[in-house]
């Protein structure tokens, strides 16, 4: 119990914190040129797999969960980070209560959430943009947004 009740007391400071943080570069960037595009870590999978589903079968927390493990194995697929940096957030959300894998039973067609990925707001130039997280051990900290080709999204879509 008092483990759970520290557990408790440390998630509400971690949500207070992250909207806060979440105001401040809303602040900074209003129109999402910069800064603020980092806030969708997770988001353009995320969102390709709710619309895939028709908004019912994942919350929106556990598409953007699965999105970010994807977005991680990309990122570790591009030299951006490290496996050490996937299982950290793998661990995350696991504490949490969100999925590290497919548990529905059946998974869309890679056809439809591609069709999905088209069409995030993030795209320019009919490119798929994801938030790549950067760092542990190669000194690069933070995001970075970058365009990636749907044939290397698929392999980690097929490995959620």
């Amino acid at each position: 119990q008092e483990s759970q009740d520290l557990f408790s007391g440390l998630a509400h400071q971690l949500v207070e914190r992250s909207l806060q943080v979440k105001v401040e570069v809303v602040r900074q960037d209003p129109y999402e040129k910069g800064i603020r595009a980092h806030l969708n870590f997770g988001h353009t999978l995320g969102h390709a797999l709710e619309q895939a589903l028709g908004f019912e079968q994942l919350s929106h927390g556990q598409a953007v969960a699965l999105g970010m493990l994807a977005a991680t194995r990309l990122a570790i697929s591009k030299g951006l980070c490290e496996e050490a940096l996937y299982q950290q957030i793998h661990h995350l959300l696991t504490r949490w209560g969100l999925p590290t894998g497919w548990a529905l039973p059946e998974k869309p067609p890679w056809e439809t959430v591609a069709a999905a990925l088209l069409r995030d707001k993030k795209n320019q130039n009919g490119q798929v943009r994801f938030i790549l997280p950067l760092g542990l051990n190669n000194g690069q900290r933070g995001m970075r947004l970058e365009a990636i080709p749907l044939d290397q999204v698929h392999p980690h879509y097929q490995n959620l």
